[in-house]
């Protein structure tokens, strides 16, 4: 209710809370009196500084929030003299609260800590320490004894002391650093085995503890040692057969092998898988005529060393190993044919191919840049086999070598049997094509691949007889080239490869030279020529030379007088017409040399297409060597 004489609000019906009115009443005169005095709706504490002697406590003053009355039945008056204030109170005395130690148990259990600590320290490493103490006192003693006498004795007695000691520290350094190695190495190699029966390839298997899932042709690096110099492999070929690691290379030591049996270490080294393995194996004892390989090395120094970068490979068919003049891997230019022929007669003697099929011409394997036979041909075309390797023979065709290695298995598969076959320097880096010089591009080798390979062929070991004899009479009819020298005595017959006469920044020859008694394999490789003319005559000037010295065991080329000189008729008769027929002779297909002659006194053996006469001319204009070919009714006629 509403009280009449403040005219506040409360819930009381017989007296005011605020003013004191008594409801029930009827004084009239306290409707009219106001209650002047009222209580604050916020008390204030004064502060309060007790004395605690020399320590003094200041109490901030606590403001408090207004508090409800309570409905009673006797409220005092603000005027009231039972009214009493705070301030009126007697102060009481406040007593600092005093932070209680804390943490006691934790550093118990601390100190508790360390003390197992070091004891388990001591426990472990305690034997060590105390060894270590000993023989440091005993050796002070000894040092000290010593000392007594001569002083130079003494210093040195010191020294020895302090090297071993060094020499100690070392060997434990190494020991640790070995079991870190070992331990953190995530590949161990528990057995390794070396076949040398085909060298200069040498062919090694590594076993390994752990699966070889995440080895690849670029986790390891090899590196190849002897004679106190390491070589870091670069052609090579590396296969995963199970845990099982098969490295295959050609001994790039071979130029400066010894004669004699040396040691050689193959080191193996992945920084990722934390690997430094090292195998070691004996080299076979090899036969090397030391004349011979001087004599070999001046050739190439003194006709071709000035022309260019030239590497070569000279050796007689059956030798224990070529004698090698740096091998470097080189664009091998229209040379990669000898490898495109080797594996189109493998898929023969497979039964993949027949010789006599058709192939279809493909616009997508003509070489770009190229206008030889092939290439011109319509799409829709098709040529045997056979008429293909003859365009890669006698045209040295980019085209139809790009068709051949399609039809063999594409460039990847091809690759991958070069690898396989031992030809760790030769691929094929994009299909063939021709440059705006008219370089051949697209494939890589190297002398030692090339003679590798003639040297199988020499010894009909290539693919097998039938295919070895195929493959060399299609290379009768290779072209002529000034770089073999005409007229060279005891070299029955010849097959060959080699770079036009005309290219000015490479000049490559790669053949078999057979004798009556044996053959030589000849590679030499002129790469980033000066002069292609003066190159070309020095090519032929180098295997002239090392022929007759090996097959004579000297340079001097001794004078043959002709037995049979020709007439002045003869003479006359050949100048009339430029072409001769020979009388009375059919076409010789035997290899073996016999004495037949012509009657202008040339020897008609071993004739192709191609192939010039022994003697010289008269062609109306000039004397030269005549060209012998055969007519449509399979009579020889040079021109």
């Amino acid at each position: 209710m509403k009280c009449p004489n403040c005219g506040r609000n409360v819930r009381s019906k017989t007296q005011c809370a605020y003013c004191g009115y008594d409801f029930k009443s009827g004084d009239t005169t306290a409707k009219e009196t106001k209650h002047s005095e009222r209580v604050e709706d916020t008390q204030v504490i004064p502060t309060v500084e007790p004395d605690y002697g020399e320590r003094r406590e200041r109490i901030e003053p606590i403001v408090t929030e207004p508090t409800d009355f309570k409905e009673v039945d006797d409220f005092p008056s603000a005027s009231s003299d039972t009214y009493e204030t705070r301030s009126n109170r007697e102060p009481q005395a406040v007593i600092p609260k005093t932070k209680r130690k804390g943490g006691s148990v934790v550093w118990g259990i601390v100190k508790l800590l360390l003390a197992v600590a070091v004891v388990f320290l001591l426990f472990l490493f305690g034997p060590r320490l105390i060894g270590q103490v000993m023989d440091y006192f005993n050796s002070d003693d000894n040092i000290f004894v010593q000392t007594f006498g001569n002083k130079d004795e003494s210093d040195e007695i010191l020294s020895e002391v302090e090297s071993e000691e060094s020499v100690v520290e070392n060997e434990e350094t190494t020991e640790s650093s070995e079991e870190s190695t070992e331990s953190d190495s995530a590949l161990t190699l528990i057995n390794q085995s070396v076949e040398l029966a085909e060298y200069p390839t040498i062919n090694v298997t590594m076993s390994f503890e752990e699966a070889l899932a995440a080895v690849d042709q670029s986790t390891f690096k090899f590196y190849v040692g002897s004679n106190g110099e390491e070589t870091e492999l670069s052609e090579y070929s590396l296969f995963k057969e199970g845990s099982d690691l098969v490295l295959s290379f050609n001994d790039p030591t071979l130029e400066v092998v010894a004669v004699s049996e040396q040691e050689q270490t193959l080191r193996l080294v992945s920084e990722s898988l934390n690997v430094d393995e090292a195998v070691t194996y004996t080299l076979p004892n090899v036969n090397i005529d030391k004349e011979q390989a001087q004599q070999f090395t001046d050739s190439i120094n003194n006709h071709l060393g000035d022309l260019g970068d030239v590497s070569a490979v000279f050796f007689e068919a059956g030798a224990d190993v070529p004698l090698t003049y740096s091998n470097e891997s080189v664009d091998s230019d229209s040379l990669f044919a000898w490898f495109v022929i080797e594996r189109t007669f493998e898929a023969v003697a497979e039964g993949q191919i027949d010789l006599e099929a058709t192939v279809m011409i493909n616009d997508s394997l003509k070489a770009e840049n190229d206008n030889g036979t092939i290439a011109t041909t319509e799409a829709d075309a098709s040529y045997t086999y056979t008429e293909l390797l003859n365009y890669v023979i006698q045209e040295r065709d980019v085209s139809a070598m790009n068709h051949l290695i399609q039809e063999t298995g594409g460039l990847n598969e091809f690759n991958l049997w070069l690898n396989e076959s031992g030809y760790f320097a030769t691929r094929l880096t994009a299909p063939l094509s021709l440059n705006e010089a008219g370089l051949i591009t697209g494939a890589m080798t190297s002398a030692q691949d090339l003679g590798n390979l003639l040297g199988a062929l020499a010894s009909n070991s290539l693919i097998d007889e039938t295919g070895d004899t195929t493959i060399k009479e299609m290379l009768l009819q290779s072209p002529f080239s000034e770089k073999y020298p005409e007229g060279m005595e005891g070299v029955v017959t010849r097959f060959e490869l080699m770079s036009s006469d005309d290219n000015a920044s490479r000049q490559y020859y790669a053949g078999i030279l057979e004798m009556e008694e044996t053959s030589y394999v000849v590679v030499i490789l002129a790469n980033n020529i000066t002069d292609a003319e003066a190159t070309v005559s020095a090519i032929s000037t180098t295997i002239n030379e090392l022929v007759t010295y090996f097959s004579t065991g000297s340079l001097e080329v001794e004078e043959v007088e002709e037995t049979e000189a020709e007439s002045e008729e003869e003479v006359i008769e050949e100048a009339e017409s430029s072409q001769v027929e020979i009388i009375e002779e059919t076409p010789v297909q035997e290899t073996t040399p016999t004495e037949e002659l012509s009657p202008s006194g040339e020897p008609t053996t071993e004739l192709y297409d191609g192939k010039p006469t022994e003697n010289y001319y008269w062609f109306g204009d000039e004397y030269r060597q005549g060209i012998w070919f055969q007519d449509e009714s399979g009579s020889w006629k040079y021109r």
